[in-house]
């Protein structure tokens, strides 16, 4: 009879193999989907400047429920280094309505990225 020690899957692992750790529910960041979560899928626009940077007017994000504005930011961010020198003066938008960096995203929510804007008539 095999016991759990005897295993493949156990700590010690076979012959000097490692087994990859499965990811935490409470990893920052987008994932796929586990037992602990659901993935959802966001809008992305970028306007202007990030536009440029990023290549691209839009982008399909899937991401965990639960994920944040600013976590959204720092994964994009992460994969568009290039964005990093903007990120204190991005405005943030959701479903066109500017939005806090707290506020937790739902499925098919459309987020928004817009440099800074000045101007106008005096």
């Amino acid at each position: 009879m095999r016991t759990w020690i005897d295993s493949p899957r156990s700590s010690a692992g076979v012959a000097g193999k490692s087994w990859p750790a499965p990811s935490r529910p409470d990893d920052k960041g987008l994932r796929t989907a586990g037992p602990w979560n659901r993935s959802m899928r966001i809008q992305v626009r970028l306007f202007a400047t990030y536009r440029e940077i990023v290549g691209s007017r839009g982008l399909t994000w899937s991401a965990r429920d639960g994920l944040t504005l600013q976590e959204l930011v720092d994964g994009v961010v992460a994969k568009y280094p290039r964005l990093a020198g903007h990120r204190d003066t991005m405005l943030l938008a959701v479903n066109h309505d500017f939005a806090p960096s707290d506020r937790i995203l739902q499925e098919g929510d459309e987020v928004a990225l817009l440099p800074p804007v000045s101007g106008g008539a005096p």
